[in-house]
């Protein structure tokens, strides 16, 4: 009789865990026969809808993690300088997980947050120290949370890559082409708006958002720099934008060329929908 190996077992336990937490928030799973350093394709959905966004992962199955017993830090794990530099470059976002199969537990981390690539490309070391914070928990909620961080990095992305090439055709003079690079970058940041359903089919603020901008447009500080009511709806604008993605993803932060694309974007609906300041600040008198 074959005997399949214990290691073996614990990967596929490892596996199966780490599969049911994305589950649980509605994502599709794919196992990755060919292992070239990830276990799981991670296909997440919003509404409905499938993300553009893919996340991968790599699971490494323990009997058991041992924390340090002076300083309760985690073992880290040793990465091949090959995956840490494909990981680093991938637009994707890639995902490491360590799980105690007897306890059922695991713990994650992003590699794009640790790793360098100049370093990585310039050090004389063949691997790479992959370090994991104990309160960082893999469940449902950090699932979620990464599929948050997923979304804003492919946002990000788009528009990065869009205004560069509207930059580039400006500069020689190729109109039609910047215009278009132009219309992509206020496609991405729209559509992400609808994401965060800030982008309605009527083309109004929701209004919940429109009381916090009303609130923070009134009680803003700094007279000097907001000192006109266009800069004064921008401030608001960014306040309002915040505290709104802090019910939806609380304490994850946002890249600032996403977050300023955005507050730019909504400040065109603002003028859209009421078609000056005034108007707006009048509609509820």
């Amino acid at each position: 009789m074959t005997n399949r190996p214990r290691n073996h077992e614990i990967a596929s336990l490892a596996v199966s865990a780490v599969t049911r937490e994305w589950l649980r928030v509605g994502a599709a799973v794919d196992e990755i026969k060919n292992d070239y350093g990830e276990d799981l394709l991670i296909q997440t959905s919003l509404k409905g809808g499938m993300d553009e966004s893919r996340i991968w992962v790599q699971v490494k199955g323990r009997q058991t993690v041992k924390k340090s017993a002076k300083r309760g830090t985690l073992p880290a794990l040793r990465v091949p300088r090959g995956h840490a530099l494909r990981w680093t470059n991938t637009a994707d976002t890639v995902v490491v997980v360590i799980w105690d199969v007897t306890q059922d537990v695991g713990w994650y981390t992003l590699p794009q947050q640790q790793f360098d690539p100049f370093f990585l490309l310039t050090s004389q070391s063949d691997s790479f120290g992959l370090y994991f914070h104990p309160e960082d928990h893999f469940d449902a909620a950090a699932a979620q949370r990464i599929t948050w961080i997923s979304r804003m990095r492919h946002a990000a992305h788009q528009l990065s890559q869009a205004r560069t090439a509207e930059r580039n055709y400006s500069d020689r003079e190729m109109k039609d082409a910047a215009q278009a690079a132009h219309g992509r970058a206020i496609a991405a940041a729209y559509g992400f708006l609808m994401k965060i359903d800030l982008f309605t089919e009527d083309v109004a603020p929701p209004e919940h958002f429109d009381e916090w901008v009303r609130n923070a447009y009134v009680n803003i500080e700094d007279a000097d720099y907001f000192s006109t009511p266009e800069t004064r709806l921008d401030g608001a604008i960014h306040l309002a934008l915040l505290m709104h993605m802090d019910t939806i993803a609380p304490e994850l932060g946002i890249t600032p060329v996403l977050f300023e694309e955005l507050v730019q974007a909504m400040g065109r609906i603002y003028l859209h929908h009421y078609g000056s300041i005034d108007n707006w600040w009048n509609s509820r008198a």
